[in-house]
């Protein structure tokens, strides 16, 4: 069974990003990956799983306006 999210760190800024897999998959090699939060680079690839909730499972998360934030 293929795992659906990509879970990743930003070493600068400490948060967690989820990617899907397949677009991982499909995106071309000469593209680099960035954190949406800081525009760091360097980014650490943490675990896939199938579920979201798992990937999401070690960080404490909040619903604001209604968006989810990361707190810790």
């Amino acid at each position: 069974m293929l795992n659906i999210y990509t879970s990743y760190v930003c070493v600068s800024c400490k948060n967690q990003l989820v990617l899907l897999t397949e677009e991982l998959d499909n995106m071309s090699k000469d593209k680099y990956l960035a954190c949406p939060y800081c525009g760091c680079r360097r980014i650490i690839k943490q675990k896939t799983n199938n579920s979201l909730k798992e990937c999401m499972s070690h960080s404490a998360y909040q619903r604001v306006n209604r968006a989810v934030r990361q707190v810790r």
